[in-house]
């Protein structure tokens, strides 16, 4: 018995376990870490598609927010090269460079001052003349055309992928 426990098979199944736990260990941590980014990206994604869905529906009448606090696509882009194609990349890489474009634009716009235009009707119901001021935001009808190359992705077969890795339990 103490031959047994003095030879190198106790030692080398002991640095097997050790190893084992140590892997598992290593492969859950990267499984939740995976998991936990496609929850981030899928909110950002949710958060950018509704800022462009708002823009669409108010255009100028509304005060512009950022639509990226932080950018996780560009922190977790690597956990997801091998579950996503190169096109769905893209994509998603693509929405991502519109929301910061979305941005840039809007800070930008926000040190321009509003054009204000002066409009005349000439007659209201009453028959009185009125006043009335136009606000026009001068960047507006840039991104426009920018929104309009705008793919969703939150609803499409990207975001039940990433959907599926976020419902990843371990």
């Amino acid at each position: 018995m103490w031959q047994l426990l003095n030879s190198g098979f106790v030692a080398a199944l002991a640095t097997l376990i050790a190893a084992s736990v140590a892997w598992f260990i290593f492969v859950r941590e990267k499984i939740l870490r995976r998991r936990d980014a496609a929850r981030i990206i899928l909110q950002e994604i949710r958060q950018i598609e509704s800022t462009f869905d708002e823009f669409r529906k108010h255009g100028s009448g509304k005060k512009y927010d950022r639509t990226l606090m932080s950018n996780g696509w560009k922190r977790y882009i690597h956990l997801f090269a091998g579950t996503l194609t190169s096109d769905e990349l893209d994509a998603v890489t693509d929405l991502y460079k519109l929301a910061e474009y979305y941005d840039d634009t809007v800070q930008r716009g926000q040190t321009v001052e509003f054009n204000l235009h002066q409009t005349r009707l000439e007659k209201t119901m009453d028959g009185e003349e009125q006043k009335t001021w136009q606000m026009t935001v001068p960047w507006l009808p840039m991104f426009m055309d920018v929104l309009s190359i705008y793919r969703p992705i939150y609803h499409s077969e990207i975001g039940a992928k990433f959907k599926q890795i976020a419902r990843t339990k371990f």
